[in-house]
């Protein structure tokens, strides 16, 4: 049977057809890839799904690292061993990322670098000595070099001179002199001498080997020093007061114990001039930044130093991984029981590096305790400690002015180059006016801060409702007459807001009743970043702003609620009090009113800004440093309560020291809790990228691959 052959297959242009399209898709998809990639190095961009922005710079880290105007070096000097906590890869592994984050803003001005200090021992040393030679610690190290040259080479020899001499001659009039008290005199006196003849020479051993190698420790050698001749000047004394005294006890002397003996202030006047006062200058030295800087970088710190090309300065690990609970000790924290405020504590300290500048913050009060110290047993703590310490990491010069005690500001040395003031709502007395020892607040102490405000003021105005000295009568606002003439701004101190909780349909007031929440914000750079931020304002009054504002002031809204049915400015606070009192429900006061009501307002005035808020306490310690648990996607964890607080505040200094670029910078991340934010932007382009996108540029490769085979 014969077969007819098949024609109009070309087997061997079909194999060439099919191997033409998989090369032109591999070339493709590789030059998809190749131009993806280049994009993610060179465009910088980045996604972070979690809501605590832990993969990526807040704008205003970002804004300032890409500002920078001098290279920086950060090195993590994390260590690694193989028998480490398994916490210290993950505290290791963040640490790096966000030095690559902090990189990828500005790669021409910030350099890392990681060291391991328990094997990178040539890396330390190299390091050490870069260290010494940077201009801060060069002219740190000068006064000590001076004083230590003075001592090595002028008293050293002088003192050794000296007790040599003594040595002898004590030793040859033992010889001489037949009175048995005077023999024993001279005894005591060369036996001090001898000791110091063996001490020297160790004193002197231990002084060299401080001042020996490339790395001097200067430190080790001052205390050295200091003790020298403070204890030898101090021996030397003894024996001229001794002299003194055998001779008041013991008149008949003979003429060579006297010779010695009755001389020896005379012989030693010069010589304890030069030690006295080298053991005053040696007290007066501060300690070398350098060697401390050299002890917080120790092999198993897990600290982070930071340079420019004139200075250093070390975040430390306490600093960065602070326990999220205040209460539990350092030491038992593991991972995930801590804050990660890397961004904030590096951006902190990368401003004080930079920025020649000083503004000084001054807290204004009338009346109370201090507000950075106390805190005795059974005394209130101190209402801004925690504040004090953020506002100094920030790169602020922080103290205190209570104008019922001083007619002017405190002297700051150095002079800042802007003061700021936060003025709090001064404190009403206590009790009957003839029973309180404190003075009331009158138009004198407005008219001191006033004047200490000036024509162009920088400040924050803390207002808030307070009770009068008679109960729940309010006490009116002091600096009302001050805004409302000059900014046209008006507190109405007489108002009280509460919110009531609705509950079987009727309202009542609780606990939270005094505190708002869920504010309308305004369009402004002092509150687009509180977004995703709590914030909480108690005690509230609230704030009008004049139809017809003065000539020159801009006012702008910031936070302000909305007229609701729950929201009361009430003016008799009195019947709320009694009905809460006995757990019953309320009724609004026909006196009384829903609002809108607003909260937070800014001015400015030509050069002069200003700041007000309806609240007085809402940047304590109490509020905006408030932890507490909270319900997470992984169950209850303690966070920061309202860090919106905080963040309203560090932006409102910002701004009034004309620095909005640094706002937005950072917050505290709690590293055990990472949440997706599946509302965010950057979900909505992966979504894109993955569902419309990447399929797209597929059949686009595929069109390519087609095309170039039908040709």
């Amino acid at each position: 049977m014969a077969v007819k052959e098949q024609t109009g297959f070309d087997f061997k242009g079909r194999h060439f057809a099919i191997g033409t399209n998989v090369v032109v898709s591999v070339v493709l998809a590789f030059a998809i890839v190749v131009i993806l990639q280049w994009g993610a190095f060179y465009v910088d961009g980045k996604l972070d799904l979690t809501r605590s922005g832990l993969n990526s710079l807040s704008p205003g880290a970002e804004r300032l690292i890409a500002d920078l105007q001098e290279p920086i070096r950060l090195t993590s000097l994390y260590f690694q061993t193989d028998i480490e906590d398994e916490s210290q890869a993950k505290y290791r592994k963040r640490m790096d990322d966000l030095l690559a984050l902090l990189q990828s803003s500005n790669r021409s001005r910030v350099e890392i670098e990681s060291l391991n200090p328990l094997q990178d021992h040539g890396k330390r040393e190299r390091l050490a000595e870069r260290l010494r030679g940077l201009k801060a610690f060069s002219d740190e190290s000068a006064a000590y070099m001076e004083i230590i040259n003075r001592f090595r080479d002028d008293l050293l020899d002088r003192m050794a001179t000296l007790i040599q001499t003594e040595t002898d001659e004590s030793t040859r009039l033992q010889d001489v002199v037949t009175s048995e008290d005077e023999k024993g005199d001279l005894g005591q006196i060369q036996s001090l001498f001898s000791q110091w003849q063996r001490r020297l020479a160790s004193e002197r051993r231990e002084f060299d080997d401080a001042m020996a190698g490339p790395a001097p420790q200067l430190g080790v050698a001052r205390i050295i020093v200091g003790r020298m001749c403070s204890e030898f000047a101090s021996d030397l004394n003894n024996i001229a007061t001794f002299a003194l005294q055998i001779q008041a006890r013991r008149p008949e002397l003979s003429e060579e114990y006297k010779g010695f003996v009755l001389s020896a202030e005379g012989r030693y006047q010069t010589l304890l001039k030069d030690l006295e006062g080298m053991s005053t200058d040696c007290r007066e030295l501060e300690k070398l930044r350098y060697e401390e800087i050299l002890t917080e970088i120790g092999p198993t710190s897990n600290a982070l130093l930071i340079e420019t090309a004139d200075d250093a300065s070390v975040v430390t690990f306490s600093d960065i991984w602070p326990p999220i609970d205040p209460s539990m000790p350092a030491g038992a924290a593991k991972f995930k029981d801590r804050m990660f405020r890397g961004e904030e504590k590096v951006i902190s300290t990368i401003l004080r590096l930079t920025q020649k500048e000083r503004t000084a913050v001054v807290f204004i009060r009338f009346g109370g305790g201090p507000l950075f110290y106390g805190g005795m047993p059974g005394m209130p703590p101190p209402a801004y400690a925690q504040i004090r310490e953020v506002l100094e990491d920030a790169n602020f010069d922080v103290s205190e002015w209570d104008v019922a005690t001083s007619n002017t500001p405190p002297t700051l040395d150095p002079a800042p180059t802007k003061t700021i003031y936060i003025v709090l709502r001064p404190l009403p007395p206590q009790g009957m006016p003839r029973q309180s020892q404190q003075q009331e607040f009158n138009a004198m102490h407005a008219q001191m801060v006033e004047a200490a405000l000036g024509v162009n003021p920088r400040a924050i105005f803390m207002a808030g409702w307070a009770p009068g000295p008679f109960g729940p009568f309010p006490d009116p606002y002091r600096y009302d007459t001050y805004l409302t003439q000059k900014w046209g701004i008006h507190v109405n101190s007489d108002m009280l807001l509460l919110e009531a909780m609705v509950s079987g349909g009727e309202f009542h007031l609780l606990s939270q009743s005094l505190t708002l929440r869920d504010f309308k914000r305004g369009d402004h750079v002092l509150v687009n970043g509180l977004k995703g931020r709590p914030l909480m304002l108690p005690r509230c009054d609230a704030i009008e702003l004049a139809a017809d504002a003065p000539e020159g002031v801009r006012h702008h809204k910031l936070l302000w609620k909305d007229r609701s049915e729950t929201l009361w400015g009430v003016k008799n606070v009195q019947p709320y009090l009694d009905k809460a009192r006995l757990g019953e429900s309320v009724v609004k006061e026909k006196s009384d009113t829903y609002g809108p009501f607003t909260l937070a307002v800014a001015a400015e005035k030509g050069e002069g800004k200003i700041i007000v808020i309806g609240s007085s306490d809402c940047l304590s310690d109490r509020a905006a440093m408030a932890a507490g648990f909270v319900q997470t996607a992984q169950g209850l964890a303690i966070r920061q309560l309202n860090p919106g607080n905080l963040h309203l505040l560090l932006n409102s200094l910002h701004w009034l020291n004309d620095h909005s670029e640094w706002m937005d910078v950072g917050k505290p991340v709690d590293i055990g809790v990472i949440e997706i934010d599946k509302d965010s932007s950057e979900m909505t382009f992966i979504k894109t990228f993955v569902y419309g996108l990447w399929p797209g540029l597929a059949l686009l490769c595929g069109g390519v691959a087609w095309r170039v085979r039908r040709s």
